[in-house]
């Protein structure tokens, strides 16, 4: 009985860390439970470096993350804030590579991201 407290106490934490509306998207989600838990923990580990990053705005700057692959969407003031977030995402353990959506914010929109491995 506690492992099935404890297994749906780390389902609905996992729901609320990851912002998802509902149990829905976690039935369709092809991750195993391990698998979420360790993508929850490197957002969580990103936007706390983010937040104490003199240069990254955690709150301008999305963290995702899927099977180890981050993903960084948002504005940036410039090119060295954009270049710190993805080695701030880099140096984070368990991150395979980074995908870069960030947009600076006197540049125009590109149609496509840029991978950093």
């Amino acid at each position: 009985m506690k492992l099935l407290q404890t297994g749906l106490l780390l389902t609905i934490m996992v729901c609320c860390l990851t912002a998802c509306t509902g149990l829905a998207m976690l039935a369709d989600d092809k991750r195993s439970l391990g698998e979420i838990t360790e993508d929850v923990t490197i957002t969580s580990s990103i936007n706390a470096k983010f937040f104490s990053d003199e240069m990254v705005s955690a709150l301008a700057v999305n963290v995702d993350t899927y099977r180890g692959v981050v993903t960084l969407d948002g504005l940036v003031a410039n090119q060295a804030a954009a270049a710190r977030a993805i080695d701030l995402a880099l140096s984070t353990r368990n991150v395979n590579k980074v995908i870069s959506n960030l947009t600076i914010r006197t540049q125009a929109l590109s149609p496509r991201g840029i991978v950093y491995q």
